[in-house]
């Protein structure tokens, strides 16, 4: 009867810690981000592999295989809580030829049960056209309402500007069309990057982002 209860103690505990392990990786998070950036000058393209979550600490390599075959081996020997690798500014021949179309995998290691494989595609989302403010437009007033073309079959919408210390940012629903900035946000001749992002996801941790950049410069107050 002793043997048995000791028996049945250890495999409780074995479940137990197993149970806990599992939970535990269910902290992590990952997910592969590919994106294009819509420029007057250019287009251009960039992808971001991520992993988040308290237990990444615990995982002490990863190992990225893309469907061409090549191989990345990191190892995490600081324990670090979170890991963003990313590349952008490629044309869409390098971005195709150094990333393409297939199954990519992320292993963790010792945790390889929570290894993220996602079939990614490049099927971007349409990349927005900004009717206003032109591109380069001067004499831009404070109070801009920002206008774009109707965007359709996309997952998510954020706007976001840059100039002068100022860092604004807002996600937006998928079907609208203009932003009326909020008094005070812009200050008079000063010169600001805007940027209008279109998401799609597959559910699949695997995003795509189309977006459009442009400057102005506003006028005198």
């Amino acid at each position: 009867m002793r043997k048995f209860t000791v028996i049945f103690a250890l495999a409780f505990l074995l479940a137990l810690t197993l149970n806990n392990r599992i939970m535990a990786q269910d902290e992590i998070e990952m997910d592969i981000i590919m994106w294009k950036d819509a420029f007057s000058h250019g287009v251009y393209y960039g992808i971001e592999f991520n992993l988040e979550g308290n237990d990444v600490k615990n995982v002490r390599n990863v190992l990225i295989n893309l469907p061409n075959g090549k191989k990345m081996w990191l190892r995490n020997t600081i324990g670090l809580n979170g890991i963003g690798l990313e590349v952008w500014g490629m044309s869409y021949e390098e971005f195709n030829n150094r990333f393409p179309e297939g199954e990519y995998r992320i292993i963790l290691f010792p945790q390889w049960n929570k290894s993220l494989r996602v079939n990614v595609t490049h099927d971007f989302p349409q990349t927005p056209v900004i009717t206003y403010p032109a591109d380069g437009a001067t004499d831009v007033p404070l109070d801009l309402t920002v206008e774009w073309e109707s965007l359709g079959d996309i997952d998510g919408l954020c706007l976001s500007m840059e100039g002068a210390g100022l860092e604004f940012e807002i996600d937006l629903p998928t079907d609208a069309t203009s932003l009326a900035i909020p008094s005070g946000v812009l200050q008079p001749n000063t010169q600001y990057e805007l940027w209008l992002e279109a998401e799609i996801t597959d559910g699949r941790d695997n995003d795509l982002e189309s977006c459009r950049c442009i400057y102005f410069t506003t006028g005198a107050e």
